[in-house]
């Protein structure tokens, strides 16, 4: 569990970093792009050696490597987009109700055991989802209308964040790979750092973006807390907790938490039912968590 524990802070770091992105002027896409070398980096430190060589391409996780690659550069920039547009809060909550998809497939592809206090956790955490994110005058999600495409935005985050959860798992389950192994961690976001260099370029080439220090800053704190959520995700899907439990655990968690930085680092304001649904929350955390 301390590795589940240490996700979900990582991922709730993730979300308080893009939230203040407009207030300190940050250019979200080179923030993100810099943040994916900054993960090539870290897993250099890490490994001690530099993890990219002509080995990895003979690796049986090198293609599924290549397309998680395009999901992070393309989620994390919509993150950015629906962080400002939504706010942290019901964002985070709609990322993490991919946890659906994801422990669907849990259940159905590695045949994991249902019992009913997890049948019923699982049930109990998208309730409280729903009671969380539940809008209400002057509550925490009162907000302006959002434009179409910012909706489309919000629908594409949630795919696409599902893939990606579904992907770590699949290649730590069903790929030769030990659990978080930094070359593939290193592999997909640099990957992903290539992609975003190449739209950049282009970007830049044409005008259409500059170049600021606070946009390299931005990146290496994004960078360092990215590459803490991949680590901490790979480690607690190695363990003896089974899939549909660990992303269970990790959404419910990181809506709690970014609700508590929401209300009280911005100021965001409860109603009751969202009262109801932290509550439901926690005990459907207990019941996923039980043993058979």
């Amino acid at each position: 569990m301390l590795y589940i524990l240490f996700t979900i802070i990582c991922i709730t770091t993730i979300g308080v970093l893009f939230k203040v992105f407009p207030k300190y002027g940050i250019n979200a896409f080179q923030a993100i792009v810099i943040n994916y070398l900054v993960c090539v980096l870290s897993a250099w430190v890490h490994l001690g050696y530099f993890p990219l060589s002509d080995a990895i391409f003979q690796e049986p996780w090198f293609m599924h490597s290549i397309g998680l690659s395009v999901c992070f550069i393309s989620g994390f920039y919509f993150q950015s987009v629906i962080f400002k547009a939504f706010g942290m809060a019901i964002s985070t909550i709609v990322l993490k109700l991919s946890l659906v998809l994801t422990v669907l497939f849990s259940l159905l592809m590695y045949k994991e055991d249902i019992y009913l206090a997890k049948v019923i956790g699982i049930l109990l955490a998208f309730a409280s989802i729903i009671l969380v994110s539940y809008p209400t005058k002057g509550g925490l999600h009162a907000q302006k209308e959002n434009s179409t495409s910012e909706w489309v935005i919000l629908g594409a985050s949630f795919l696409i964040a599902a893939m990606v959860d579904i992907g770590f798992q699949y290649v730590e389950r069903s790929v030769a790979l030990s659990s978080a192994d930094p070359r593939f961690i290193a592999s997909a976001t640099g990957l992903a750092f290539v992609w975003g260099m190449m739209i950049e370029t282009s970007r830049y080439i044409r005008k259409k973006s500059t170049i600021h220090h606070n946009n390299l800053i931005a990146g290496i704190l994004l960078g360092l807390a990215n590459y803490a959520t991949f680590f901490g995700l790979m480690k607690s899907l190695g363990t003896s907790i089974d899939g549909s439990t660990v992303f269970t655990s990790l959404s419910v968690g990181a809506i709690l938490l970014s609700t508590v930085i929401g209300v009280m680092g911005f100021r965001e304001q409860l109603a009751r039912i969202n009262f109801l649904g932290i509550l439901i929350a926690i005990i459907a955390v207990i019941l996923i968590s039980m043993p058979k």
